[in-house]
């Protein structure tokens, strides 16, 4: 399709890579076209590496991390249109871009191992006085 597109010069296919932060960390969207997700951790690595997401509004996943387009942007599955209008607008609006790698970047603090550790407490204790 990328040939017949004559688009070939402007992508690069990678193949399988084990180590996909090194890859993440130069692009300047990341796209996740899942029809289903669970915690999607390359959202979470996304968010690492400081580069916005737009994704899917499959059932469970994306969206508890994007939230309504706070940190990443959702489309609706299978539009492919609303997809490659969702990257443009990042691409296209330096701001927007910045904003949602900023917010990404505070989602992951919700996963700081002691935070975790503090609300797993909170809910056992909460099961012992029961």
């Amino acid at each position: 399709m990328v040939r017949e597109k004559k688009i070939i010069s402007d992508i690069i296919f990678l193949g399988r890579k084990k180590d996909v932060l090194k890859y993440i960390k130069y692009a300047d969207v990341f796209v996740l076209s899942s029809l289903c997700e669970g915690l999607s951790l390359v959202i979470l690595e996304s968010f690492f590496c400081s580069c916005p997401v737009v994704a899917t509004d499959c059932p469970v996943g994306p969206k508890e991390l994007l939230g309504e387009n706070k940190n990443g942007l959702l489309v609706p599955m299978k539009e492919p249109i609303k997809m490659a209008e969702a990257i443009l607008k990042i691409l296209a609006d330096k701001k927007l871009k910045e904003k949602l790698a900023r917010n990404g970047k505070e989602v992951l603090n919700n996963f700081d191992i002691e935070k975790q550790t503090k609300k797993h407490e909170e809910v056992f204790e909460e099961i012992l006085k029961k």
